[in-house]
């Protein structure tokens, strides 16, 4: 298992070149929210634009679609054109059941997108669909936390797993879920596991973990934020994976970045920690909770992705002027 580094970031946080446009940038197609959790809807919009994909699209109820665009009027409500989507946060049964031919669809045909995000609501509604439909979804991220794994996996009927299990050793049922739905797997906690299968149907993996700077980040509706920041990325970067080792670090990328956004939210992290080479931010995620901060909501920790994004670059760049001194 791999600790994340800072620099092994840089490739997928790079800015847009004069020959890029909104299509280039990334197009996300997001469904998410329902009656009962609209907020999730405006959650991950939020995050995917602020990310900084070029294009998002939603698809979703009519009160949900009117609270985004009264938040994102760039927001686009309808289907079309779409490298990544997100699916799954503030969805109830209901909302799967209804939207059920629409994601099989999109399950289906996986393969011919960057990435499909599964979260929350439709977690099962893929694993079901893995294990009838046996094929690789190296395409596929899901993001569950311990809980939402555990009930996951008592749907598969691998009833011998507990919670206490899961808790204690999360990098190995993390590895396991990969290799059971031949998906990429972010297990979400205080330290983030993501395991994806080395190769197509490989019995090896690759491990990457993230700790987070911050256990502020334990409120609702962070999850939905991480999940909108993870698709955005991949759809920035749908031309760089040509191996899923490309793909994890990638992902663990948008981890990382959430953690980063969390931590200048709750003045756990500061920029100049950030930016300066003498305070490495690599440093600061390894030993976390140094400044006890202050609590964060999940828009906010939205609102500071594109500064965290902009100062791990800057840091990146004073380390490499630093280098060639």
């Amino acid at each position: 298992m791999h600790v994340l580094c800072v620099n092994d970031t840089k490739a997928f946080l790079a800015a847009p070149t004069q020959n890029d446009n909104k299509y280039t940038r990334g197009v996300v197609g997001i469904i998410a929210g329902s009656s009962d959790y609209p907020g999730a809807s405006i959650l991950v919009t939020e995050a995917a634009v602020q990310t900084g994909a070029g294009y998002v699209r939603y698809i979703g109820p009519r009160r949900c679609e009117d609270l985004i665009l009264s938040r994102r009027p760039e927001v686009v409500i309808h289907d079309g054109r779409t490298d990544v989507w997100v699916i799954g946060p503030g969805i109830t049964q209901l909302h799967v059941d209804q939207r059920f031919p629409l994601i099989t669809t999109i399950l289906s045909q996986a393969s011919q997108y960057t990435a499909c995000v599964i979260d929350a609501g439709a977690l099962e509604t893929f694993a079901q669909y893995a294990v009838t439909h046996k094929a690789s979804y190296s395409h596929v991220v899901i993001t569950p936390h311990t809980g939402e794994l555990l009930q996951l996996l008592h749907s598969l009927q691998v009833n011998e797993v507990k919670q206490d299990s899961i808790t204690a050793h999360p990098a190995q049922w993390a590895i396991y879920t990969s290799h059971l739905l031949q998906c990429c797997v972010v297990l979400k906690g205080a330290e983030t596991f993501i395991a994806i299968p080395e190769d197509n149907n490989s019995e090896q993996s690759l491990c990457l973990s993230v700790k987070a700077p911050t256990f502020w980040l334990s409120t609702a509706g962070t999850g939905d934020i991480l999940a909108g920041i993870i698709g955005s990325l991949l759809a920035q970067n749908k031309n760089r994976f040509i191996n899923n080792q490309q793909r994890i670090t990638a992902i663990a990328t948008g981890v990382m970045l959430h953690g980063y956004a969390a931590g200048l939210a709750s003045h756990v992290l500061t920029e100049r920690q950030l930016i300066d080479p003498m305070q490495s931010t690599i440093g600061m995620m390894n030993s976390p909770h140094k400044y006890a901060g202050h609590p964060l909501t999940a828009l906010q920790i939205a609102h500071y992705v594109p500064q965290a994004r902009e100062l791990i670059m800057n840091s990146l760049l004073v380390k490499e002027k630093n280098n060639r001194l």
